[in-house]
């Protein structure tokens, strides 16, 4: 799943930045870009996603060792043998859900913790996730300095990197909203046209999110990267010129008197 993932995505960035150059795209184009670049985005897949693995192994580590100790003790395990052996009974499901339930409650406090550290290293990182594969397809940087590199363009102008990705997700928000609507009111209707139509406008609206999505990250890299910081000319100090006297014209040889 991850190669094809990873393969889409770079065929959607470089059919949308050939679109937002020229107002067009072709597919053998962009297969060929993907094709050369494909072996460092894999990789870059894979470290990223171990580096969140470890992250999130290391932000829920006490619940983890919390399970294990809590899952050993004796109540647990005749609660648990239980309900393998009788899966079916009302008690069995009931002795089931209390026993999580207190452990849920008794581990409520590293849960809390465990999200909210995850929520900030979202809050933090997020511009630098969005411009990871555009990074690694859009420049010829191996798969550790592709990161590094987004990291450095996500922090370069984080908060308009924030604003732009609000923009975007409140602009989809509405178009979705408003295109499930139609599917809805359409949906009322038995009528065999009407099921066809709503489910023609269910795929036009993933067809729409997935390319405005990539229309999106390739602006957002361009944003980050090719946009111009406009520099003011340095003002030079401008010296008053003296006023001209004209010249007196002066005989070389006197007249005598």
């Amino acid at each position: 799943f991850m190669l094809v993932s990873v393969f889409f995505s770079g065929l959607g960035l470089f059919a949308a930045r050939e679109f937002l150059a020229s107002g067009k795209f072709s597919v053998s184009k962009a297969f060929e870009s993907t094709k050369k670049r494909f072996v460092s985005s894999f990789a870059q897949q894979i470290i990223v996603s171990i580096v969140i693995f470890v992250f999130a192994l290391l932000v829920f580590s006490p619940v983890i060792a919390s399970a294990f100790s809590f899952f050993q003790s004796a109540e647990s395990q005749e609660v648990l043998s239980l309900a393998l052996m009788n899966p079916g009974l009302e008690a069995t499901s009931q002795a089931l859900t209390s026993l999580l339930a207190g452990f849920f409650l008794q581990n409520a406090l590293f849960f809390v913790l465990g999200f909210l550290l995850c929520l900030l290293a979202f809050l933090v990182f997020a511009p630098a996730l969005l411009l990871l594969k555009q990074a690694v397809f859009f420049e010829s940087n191996s798969a550790i300095a592709s990161i590094k590199r987004a990291i450095n363009l996500g922090f370069r102008n984080f908060f308009k990197n924030w604003a732009f990705f609000i923009l975007f997700i409140i602009a989809v928000l509405i178009v979705s909203a408003v295109l499930n609507l139609i599917v809805m009111v359409i949906s009322l209707s038995q009528d065999i046209i009407a099921f066809s139509a709503s489910m023609l406008i269910t795929l036009m609206l993933q067809v729409f999110i997935t390319a405005a999505t990539m229309l999106f990250l390739v602006k957002l890299y361009k944003l980050n990267v090719e946009a111009k910081t406009e520099s003011k000319p340095e003002a030079k100090e401008s010296i008053p010129s003296l006023p001209k006297r004209p010249l007196k014209k002066t005989s070389a040889v006197k007249r005598k008197k």
